[in-house]
């Protein structure tokens, strides 16, 4: 069984910068929240203004904001380590 959905958000950060296809995350988040899934986004890499949205999954469009989101590094420009994690 599926317990949640864990991802990061456009970029995927690990081996590299990627962009990921935005069709392919929407769907995949709206079919979990279908389901009851909770939906956690990693935005530590694509959050805080860092691809010109508060938050990366706010390009994915209407109903695809998570229940958990992770943010870090932009927190403090990257001078101090900080991290949140923000849910609904």
């Amino acid at each position: 069984p599926v317990a949640a959905l864990v991802m990061e958000c456009v970029l995927h950060g690990a081996g590299g910068m990627d962009l990921i296809d935005p069709l392919f995350q929407r769907v995949l988040i709206l079919t979990c929240k279908e389901r009851g899934l909770p939906v956690v986004l990693d935005e530590v890499f694509a959050g805080i203004w860092r691809l010109g949205a508060e938050g990366a999954w706010e390009l994915l469009g209407d109903g695809c904001a998570p229940d958990v989101s992770c943010y870090a590094k932009l927190l403090t420009g990257g001078l101090v380590p900080l991290a949140g994690t923000a849910a609904t």
